[in-house]
């Protein structure tokens, strides 16, 4: 973090971090209300998009008080629906540092750990069908709503 005195008694430090998230309509909105309510002031904002409706990063430059605000605005970003890692730094840093396909590798969802098995495996080794594309069947027209 770099000291910071923008005048008007915002005094602090400022620092720049990068959000991974699931591209989705609002995303930016719903990083950057958290990112206002959390920072002292919003200095710069860079976005890039892979794939629309795929990954997208958001780098934000902000000004925070402490090291303290800027873990709470971390870890008030993290639970944004459809963000997936915050990472300090800058997007041309971390492209320079991790390549590019190590960059967009950040908007990978955790993988689940592996559990016991949902059911018990068929007999035989079956393989199970596939799922319905329809998860409810319709009702009849003899049947009430």
């Amino acid at each position: 973090m770099a000291p910071c005195d923008a005048g008007g008694g915002l005094a602090g430090f400022l620092t720049a971090v990068v959000v991974f998230v699931r591209d989705r309509r609002g995303i930016l909105l719903d990083v950057s209300m958290v990112v206002t309510r959390e920072a002292l002031n919003i200095i710069d904002v860079h976005s890039e998009t892979l794939t629309p409706g795929g990954e997208a990063a958001f780098q934000f430059t902000v000004q925070v008080a402490d090291s303290a605000m800027l873990q709470r605005l971390v870890s008030k970003v993290e639970r944004v629906e459809g963000a997936v890692k915050v990472v300090r730094g800058g997007m041309e840093e971390l492209m320079r540092r991790e390549s590019p396909a190590g960059f967009w590798a950040n908007c990978a969802l955790p993988v689940a750990e592996e559990g016991p098995p949902l059911a018990e495996p068929l007999p035989g080794g079956a393989e199970p069908p596939p799922p319905s594309p329809y998860p409810i069947a319709p009702p009849s027209p003899d049947q009430p709503m």
